[in-house]
């Protein structure tokens, strides 16, 4: 009974926030991430090692370029990629801004994304490795 009342809790909590109600899940760099099709949710991975290893966590969040939809990050990863069908845009600040200057900018990636955020190919400042923040996602059409 008290499970069944925190599960309520939390699906209206998301429901309120405006989050959404799929959580992120961790999984070892063995595993492979589940298929996932929800048209109102995307899911980006995050691996805490380069070439997807060490820790790897899928991030699910609602597609869209508003301050609401800015999902924040912990600045841990060295691999980072979005489903298929999706772009997304990381930056190094946590809150969806770019840093002007060498230091900052955007890195937009579709999938499969990037395995080494040491260095990034074409960004004037290219070691992106624990320094995303944070990033919002779009749907291709």
């Amino acid at each position: 009974m008290a499970r069944m009342l925190l599960l309520a809790l939390s699906y209206l909590f998301a429901l309120t926030n405006g989050l959404p109600t799929t959580p992120s899940r961790t999984f070892s760099r063995a595993e492979q991430p589940t298929p996932f099709t929800n048209a109102d949710t995307v899911r980006v991975t995050l691996c805490t090692d380069i070439n997807w290893a060490g820790t790897c966590t899928d991030i699910y969040t609602t597609p869209g370029g508003s301050p609401s939809t800015c999902k924040v990050l912990d600045g841990t990863a060295s691999s980072i990629g979005p489903m298929e069908g999706v772009r997304c845009v990381f930056y190094r600040t946590d809150n969806c801004d770019p840093i002007p200057g060498p230091s900052g900018g955007a890195l937009p990636l579709t999938f499969p994304g990037l395995g080494n955020l040491f260095s990034v190919p074409g960004q004037e400042n290219p070691n992106w490795n624990d320094a995303v923040r944070s990033f919002n996602c779009f749907r291709l059409s």
